[in-house]
């Protein structure tokens, strides 16, 4: 496998399968993960997919630890670049890995070649905006929508990276917005130290900006695969 084949694939991936698919429900019983996830199993055949669990799945763990310890440690970081997703061993085998950092965890899906990773999270509403809950986009990573409300000619699924809807001011100022949340949340809690009560402050962040109907949707996506062909493993 070499990497300009690899990167055409995931691009085959993006713009011939995960572009095509309309608003999912869940009513069939599967999911968007698993449709997204069949959609790179058909355009690269030849990827070694690690199922749910993730690591729990994989017999030689020794060889996998440090992608798992560095995206665990990414993960850990407010502020960071996925670009940064570098690791000390070779795979020599393209990688799917599904919920590395385990569920409810960034990043849904990994991408692995050689010394390097590509993160995927997949995001879903009805209403054609993402709710954050307290993890922002994280710049470099790929986001897959898929939504209902301004959905073109029923396809309702389109990608973007973390800087395409959050730029470096807005994210240095949101990350001091939750350190204050925290630090007040400290302090409160403190007054309560012999108490049956506590205060648990959980940031919120709210994006009011379209993905579907978004005049920018065509440009974020070429972007996206514009990174992907030129995404060096190494």
């Amino acid at each position: 496998m070499n990497s300009l084949g690899l990167n055409r694939d995931i691009v085959k991936a993006l713009k011939d399968g995960v572009s095509s698919f309309c608003y999912f429900d869940g009513a069939s019983g599967d999911s968007v993960d698993n449709m997204i996830v069949n959609a790179f199993k058909k355009y690269c055949p030849y990827m070694m997919v690690i199922e749910l669990p993730a690591w729990k799945m994989v017999q030689d763990q020794d060889k996998y630890l440090p992608i798992k310890q560095k995206v665990q440690e990414i993960a850990r970081m407010p502020i960071c670049d996925c670009l940064d997703l570098s690791f000390g061993c070779d795979q020599d085998r393209p990688l799917l890995i599904r919920q590395p950092n385990n569920t409810q965890q960034w990043p849904d899906i990994l991408i692995v070649y050689r010394k390097r990773g590509i993160s995927i999270e997949i995001k879903s509403s009805k209403h054609d905006q993402i709710v954050w809950n307290s993890g922002l986009p994280r710049k470099n990573g790929i986001y897959i929508y898929n939504g209902l409300s301004g959905s073109e000619n029923g396809v309702s699924t389109t990608y973007f990276l973390g800087q395409h809807v959050l730029d470096d001011k807005e994210q240095t100022a949101l990350h001091k917005s939750r350190t204050a949340c925290h630090e007040v949340s400290k302090a409160y809690n403190d007054l309560l130290v012999d108490s049956k009560w506590s205060l648990y402050a959980r940031p919120m962040f709210n994006y009011t900006g379209r993905f579907l109907s978004s005049t920018t949707r065509k440009n974020r996506e070429k972007s996206v695969l514009d990174f992907v062909q030129a995404f060096s493993w190494e």
